[in-house]
């Protein structure tokens, strides 16, 4: 190949990957922008918010007291999380998508909060399924929720209540192993009541759930579990979501009543340090 046509080959090569590396340097943003409100009273509302993408960068953005007005450059196709400091979001939902627009794109997004105090409810989850300790309803993955909003609120702790209004247990009996006036081990069957069984229920849910908060790096000292055990709204919800058999008429199918979803536990406010 003549010495010219590699040169013209290589410095074509090197343009390509130029203009590619300042497409790269210069890609395209979004200008996120809104306004922050109290909610209520839609007073203007100046806070700071953690902006966590799905890449993985945390983007700090306040917003202004007089008009509750933020700005920030972010970039498309991402997916990002909104951690008020000091408030809470009032609508569903922490996180938005933006498409992966083409061209420099102007996005507006409006947030109602209303302001951290002890006893604030954060969440009401069902994250135990009926008669169950094991972490598996469906609102397991909003913990992880909870975790940035520890992350972001330094100061603040939760108490988090666990209760089994959603089981219950009819009486029964178990092996309980004692020692005779021999000394050798015997077996008899005992009793076990339903709010026996309930508190059990309780202290295993408790456990399993404190295990997982701890798996995700949340510290022990910022959250307290209770537990709430009632054996009569058992028993009352028990009979009043029990699935009941519609009468069966010749020709057509049987169907069931819905169960209502029962919540389990409760995430509340605790103590504040000075915010």
């Amino acid at each position: 190949m003549p010495v010219k046509l590699r040169l013209i080959i290589y410095l074509f090569t090197l343009l390509i990957f130029s203009s590619t590396a300042i497409k790269a340097q210069n890609g395209i943003v979004v200008l996120l922008q809104g306004k922050i409100t109290q909610e209520g009273t839609n007073t203007p509302v100046g806070i700071e918010f953690d902006l966590i993408s799905t890449d993985g960068k945390k983007l700090q953005v306040k917003s202004n007291s007089s008009e509750g007005d933020y700005q920030q450059i972010i970039k498309p196709g991402l997916t990002y999380h909104v951690i008020p400091k000091g408030y809470l979001l009032t609508q569903q939902g922490l996180s938005f998508e933006i498409p992966n627009y083409t061209k420099y794109t102007e996005v507006t997004k409006n947030f109602s909060v209303k302001k951290i105090e002890r006893g604030l409810v954060l969440n009401d989850l069902t994250i135990f399924d009926k008669n169950k300790a094991d972490l598996t309803g469906s609102d397991v993955s909003q913990l992880h929720d909870l975790k940035d909003f520890l992350l972001t609120n330094i100061k603040v702790s939760v108490d988090i209540m666990v209760n089994t209004h959603d089981s219950y247990f009819k009486t029964t009996k178990k092996k309980e192993a004692y020692k005779d006036k021999k000394g050798r081990t015997k077996y008899k069957r005992v009793k076990v009541s339903t709010i026996e069984q309930l508190k059990e229920l309780a202290f295993q849910r408790i456990e399993n759930l404190r295990n997982y908060l701890l798996s995700l790096n949340i510290n022990a000292k910022r959250f307290n579990l209770t537990d709430d055990v009632n054996e009569a709204v058992s028993k009352s919800n028990e009979s009043k979501y029990k699935p009941k058999k519609k009468k069966k008429k010749r020709g057509k199918s049987v169907t069931e009543e819905p169960i209502p979803d029962i919540k389990n536990t409760k995430i509340i406010v605790g103590k504040i340090m000075n915010l």
